[in-house]
């Protein structure tokens, strides 16, 4: 049995069939190659927000140490403060007594 006029015209549809396939099949392969870098680059975006968020949160961190030993120092001058003044208002109280004796002894009639 010789080839047929209309097996030829099957094998170039076939043929064609085949191409247009390979075709679609190269532009699927560049399609998933630019999602794959795609998807590279927005992991990259991701690690690079979530490095920031920790730097951030650590800076947050390091801010609400130092405001709380603020805190403690601010409330041990104060006290420290607080005493001083009250041992001066004892010292003042202490030699306003002292004149206080001692003008009652140099009056005249003493």
């Amino acid at each position: 049995m010789s080839p047929s006029t209309s097996d030829f015209s099957q094998i170039l549809e076939l043929q064609e069939y085949r191409r247009m396939y390979e075709e679609q099949e190269e532009k699927i392969k560049v399609r998933l190659g630019q999602k794959d870098e795609e998807i590279g680059n927005l992991r990259s975006e991701v690690q690079s927000r979530d490095a920031r968020l920790q730097e951030l949160s650590d800076e947050l961190q390091q801010a609400a140490e130092e405001r709380d030993r603020m805190k403690a120092d601010y409330q041990r001058l104060r006290q420290e403060a607080q005493e001083k003044i009250d041992k001066l208002m004892e010292r003042i109280k202490e030699l306003n007594q002292k004149i206080m004796g001692d003008e009652k002894r140099s009056g005249i009639f003493r």
